[in-house]
């Protein structure tokens, strides 16, 4: 049983497609003429007020050991029990005045021991118990808990162990380099992580551009097919989540978005055209500035999605998201790249 609110990954901003979880089919191709539908302000010499900073060094360690981290690999644990830092593999059952709650039921989970990703309680008291043993554990729910059934609430989760595994981190040296990049040495990978993180801390500028040039811009009409898209990927983003809560997607709205059905669909209609109206946007500048993305800008925006998004191989993130949706995704970084390079800084 998770301690707070789940992430709710929708289109929200509609030019980062991938960054937002929100892997929709839609195809840019799907605007034949973008003129038809957008009549696109000045988008030349904007005038903003910069909020992105400049990377530090300890940020671009931070990202690193991330790295390491997602490199890890796991080795079985079987002659002791439980310790801090351990994955443990459980079944576990939550029952309040003895019977089972909505949600608070799982089999073959990974619990990070010391993650803090269950309610304050639960992994501490797992820390000690060995392989097939099975436990009770007093828990009680926060004050401040999303549902209101179980805020305060003393519950008893059953819990059994199926297997411990210890997390082995490797060493960040030139043989990792070597074997997970195009680099030779750790002084050239370094510098190329600096460079990624201080394209994404220049994301906060370029979407203030982009938001200001979706509002001087004028929507004349939205293409239905691309929107609906947008909204129907919301819709199964929101049936995978309160599947994965265990609980119907109403429930699960009244619940953790304290929102009606009509409510979000509502919503999700509101988002989808904001997404649509920021990429009709994009493509309206790539169309007037001649903005393509060639063979080796996409290549080498593969490389950096893999590694942003946490993807053990550029193949994974091809396989789970398309060609046609990342270099779409590559284009739109190149407009707001425009958008920033063309921007004046105000005094």
């Amino acid at each position: 049983m998770k301690k707070s609110k789940p992430k709710f990954l929708a289109a929200t901003l509609a030019s980062l497609m991938l960054l937002s979880g929100c892997a929709g089919s839609t195809d840019s191709a799907t605007v034949k003429n973008v003129d038809e539908y957008i009549k696109l302000g000045n988008y030349k010499a904007l005038e903003y007020t910069p909020v992105a900073v400049e990377v530090t060094d300890e940020e671009v360690e931070y990202e690193i050991s991330r790295i390491m981290s997602e490199n890890a690999t796991f080795n079985e644990i079987t002659d002791r029990p439980i310790k801090d830092g351990d994955i443990a593999n459980i079944d576990y059952e939550g029952l309040l005045d003895g019977t089972a709650f909505e949600g608070g039921t799982a089999t073959g989970y990974d619990l990070s021991i010391g993650s803090g990703t269950f309610i304050p309680g639960f992994e501490s008291q797992l820390i000690g118990v060995n392989v097939g043993e099975s436990v009770d554990l007093d828990i009680t729910f926060p004050e401040e808990y999303g549902s209101a059934e179980l805020a305060g609430k003393a519950v008893v989760f059953k819990v059994k162990v199926n297997s411990i595994s210890e997390k082995i981190v490797p060493d960040f040296n030139e043989e990792f380099v070597k074997e997970n990049s195009d680099f030779e040495t750790v002084e050239e990978y370094r510098a190329d992580v600096k460079a990624s993180l201080q394209s994404e801390a220049d994301y906060a500028d370029k979407l203030t551009l982009l938001e200001m040039l979706v509002s001087s811009s004028e929507v004349l009409k939205y293409p239905q097919d691309q929107t609906n898209e947008y909204i129907e990927a919301m819709n199964k983003d929101i049936e995978q989540t309160a599947a994965q809560y265990g609980i119907t997607v109403d429930k699960f709205l009244s619940t953790y978005l304290q929102m009606t059905p009509e409510q979000f669909q509502a919503d999700a209609k509101s988002r989808a055209e904001s997404t649509v109206s920021e990429e009709l946007v994009m493509l309206a500048i790539a169309k007037a500035e001649n903005l393509e993305v060639s063979d080796d800008e996409y290549d080498a925006s593969v490389e950096r999605y893999t590694r942003s998004f946490g993807f053990e191989s550029s193949e994974e993130l091809i396989s789970q998201y398309g060609k046609d949706l990342i270099r779409k995704q590559a284009l739109y970084d190149k407009v707001l790249d425009f958008l920033l390079e063309n921007a004046v800084k105000a005094e």
